[in-house]
């Protein structure tokens, strides 16, 4: 910690940050090395066993993964885009891996965010949703409200979903349908039934 620059100091401490907020176990690892070629910032590995224990045999590497930020102008990209990549490995003769994807619900609705407290929230209230069988279309890299409008009306999705510095601190997010803009303000916790109701509804005519 002591030899990182001001900026990735931020960066890290925003990660952390983040797996927190969504409760994911972790531990800095010193150890971790990656490639100084196109390697920036935090590099991971994702693991099933004991997080603080080397020693366990449980312990399995489940992925590896770096951040390249700045390999697209390298490449010769005028335009510099942030990425992430991820390796995973597969034990034994990963069986299924090639099975058919099953074709994947249209989401009925755009997510936005705005500010840094809603954004922090919006991990856990997303996910809650995932697990609902609610999808979305949602730009988190984006900050402005500029950018992620532009993402909602290429979508063409039926309904928003807004969560601001108001929101996060009320534990709500606004629901508005884009072809009236009628709203309603729904506590997070009745968040997956109301757009499961909604949806339902909506598919119906």
């Amino acid at each position: 910690m002591d030899f990182l620059s001001e900026s990735s100091r931020r960066h890290l401490e925003e990660v952390l940050e983040y797996l927190e907020a969504l409760k994911v176990p972790y531990t800095v690892n010193n150890g971790l090395i990656g490639n100084r070629s196109y390697c920036t910032e935090t590099i991971f590995t994702i693991i099933q066993g004991n997080a603080s224990s080397s020693k366990d045999d449980s312990q399995k590497i489940l992925a590896l993964g770096v951040r390249y930020n700045g390999l697209a102008k390298r490449l010769g990209i005028k335009r510099d885009i942030q990425g992430v990549g991820l390796s995973l490995l597969i034990h034994g003769n990963g069986h299924g891996l090639r099975d058919d994807v099953k074709r994947f619900k249209r989401p009925i609705a755009s997510f936005v965010q705005l500010g840094a407290e809603s954004k922090l929230l919006s991990l856990s209230v997303i996910e809650r949703l995932r697990q609902s069988g609610i999808p979305l279309y949602l730009s988190l890299a984006k900050d402005r409200l500029g950018a992620q409008v532009s993402s909602v009306e290429k979508y063409h999705t039926p309904y928003v979903i807004v969560m601001g510095k108001k929101e996060a601190v009320e534990q709500t997010a606004i629901v508005r349908r884009n072809d009236t803009y009628s709203q309603d303000t729904i506590p997070l916790c009745d968040l997956p039934k109301y757009m499961k109701k909604i949806e339902k509804d909506y598919w119906k005519k």
